[in-house]
């Protein structure tokens, strides 16, 4: 492959389109990709530390209902009521 040299006039056309650019869009061409890069990993590190703060926060206490011991509740004295009875079935009845 052989090089040749960039003829003098195709060069004044690409600055001409250079000039043209740099005055549409007031001198602004590109956005600094470092800085956008940079402000782009810091949201995602916030987001990161609350996502972590909100997952490793306890959940704020709250007491459960249990059943009282003399079984009023009737759901567990119910049970071992059936238990005991052979659950309806009279020949598992005890005593």
């Amino acid at each position: 492959m052989q090089l040749r040299p960039i003829p003098d006039d195709f060069l004044e056309k690409v600055y001409q389109l250079r000039e043209r650019i740099i005055q549409e869009s007031k001198g602004h061409i590109f956005e600094d990709s470092a800085e956008l890069v940079r402000q782009m990993r810091e949201e995602r590190t916030r987001y990161l530390e609350e996502l972590h703060k909100s997952i490793s926060e306890p959940a704020p206490y709250t007491r459960t209902q249990s059943p009282s011991p003399d079984h009023s509740s009737g759901t567990n004295y119910e049970h071992e009521q059936r238990k005991c009875d052979g659950g309806g079935d009279p020949s598992l009845r005890s005593g």
